[in-house]
């Protein structure tokens, strides 16, 4: 948006009729228009919820089998089981391993997805925790950099 804004406010100002001759009021109307122009360019909203887009209750795409559980086979790796639960997930592989880690701390040892153990049953991810691992539930860390917000201060002598 900010592109735009800078791209009107550069045509306004050096397009073909100078910003010398243009009062202030004429400029600002122009670039409201220009702006409006830009807002009525933008891809249209359907009016119908697609599949797979969050709506009102919020649910991750059809891809993604959610509310589900799997028990884990001798062999089986977190990735087959990514693959069998989510297969054309446009989710990164990297962030499923780490909800499904973070959902099921029972089934990894020492919170390692590549440490499964078999025999164990995985509970399917939802979109809270995705958001989890997305937005680190960190408030404390937060509270830690602004209480000593001077500590990254270079000093001179």
């Amino acid at each position: 948006m900010m592109r735009w804004f800078l791209a009107i406010v550069t045509f306004v100002f050096t397009g073909s009729v100078a910003a010398t001759d243009m009062s202030v009021d004429q400029a600002m109307s122009r670039l409201l228009k220009d702006i409006k122009d830009v807002e009525v360019m933008r891809v249209p909203v359907p009016a119908t919820p697609q599949r797979g887009v969050l709506t009102g209750k919020q649910t991750l795409p059809d891809t993604i089998r959610t509310g589900g559980t799997h028990r884990v086979r001798r062999g089986e790796t977190l990735d087959m089981v990514i693959r069998k639960v989510a297969p054309n997930s446009p989710l990164q592989r990297d962030l499923l391993r780490k909800a499904f880690v973070r959902a099921n701390p029972h089934a990894f040892r020492r919170n390692n997805p590549n440490w499964m153990y078999a025999g164990v049953v995985l509970r399917v991810p939802d979109i809270d925790d995705l958001r989890r691992v997305v937005f680190k539930d960190t408030p404390g860390s937060l509270k830690k950099n602004v209480s000593n917000e001077k500590a990254g201060w270079v000093r001179y002598p």
